[in-house]
């Protein structure tokens, strides 16, 4: 006798194996994923913001980077680019300067962190913000002078060099003057 029941033409034969219905345990690993999605989206720092001031006149730029593009900017005035327009020059070409300070976000808008960096900065001029030099101007003679000083604070001279030592003794030069006060003359040599 056979153990196999006998098979004629009117039973179908499949080849194709039984589907199994869905496990739920395969549910909870897809929530399990779309929840781990979400968590890096909120946390990871995915994106940068970055802040930069103009050189001569202390005017401000805001950059937001997302992974590596630019997607904002924004332009803001200070009380020293509008008096420096008025009363040194109306128009010139900004020399951005970057900052030391950059604030990561995640890609849904939360803030991560702050980031302070001394080594990140172009320039020594960093040290003197906006407000700062809006009193320097207004307390200097020669404003133009003033304003080529600040672009040579603008950015690192190279290391061991002349024009750096000129550079910081400048830096120190203005440090001292503003520790006072500003008083007495403004310590850059008239042009």
């Amino acid at each position: 006798m056979c153990r196999y029941p006998a098979m004629d033409e009117s039973t179908p034969v499949t080849t194709e194996a039984p589907v199994d219905p869905p496990q739920p345990t395969s549910r909870w690993r897809r929530w399990l994923l779309a929840a781990t999605a979400f968590l890096v989206l909120a946390i990871a720092p995915l994106a940068e913001k970055r802040y930069f001031t103009c050189a001569a006149c202390g005017m401000q730029r805001h950059t937001v980077h997302a992974l590596s593009f630019q997607v904002w900017k924004a332009l803001r005035e200070t009380n020293c680019s509008r008096w420096y327009r008025h009363n040194v020059e109306p128009h010139h070409e900004h020399i951005w300067v970057r900052g030391g300070v950059s604030e990561a976000y995640s890609l849904l808008g939360i803030r991560i962190g702050v980031s302070l960096s001394s080594g990140d900065i172009d320039g020594p001029l960093v040290r003197f913000g906006s407000g700062v030099r809006h009193l320097m101007y207004q307390r200097c003679d020669d404003r133009l002078a003033l304003r080529h000083a600040f672009l040579r604070l603008s950015r690192w001279e190279k290391p061991d060099t002349t024009e750096r030592e000129k550079q910081l003794a400048l830096e120190l030069a203005l440090a001292k003057w503003e520790e006072s006060g500003l008083a007495g003359p403004c310590p850059v040599p008239a042009q």
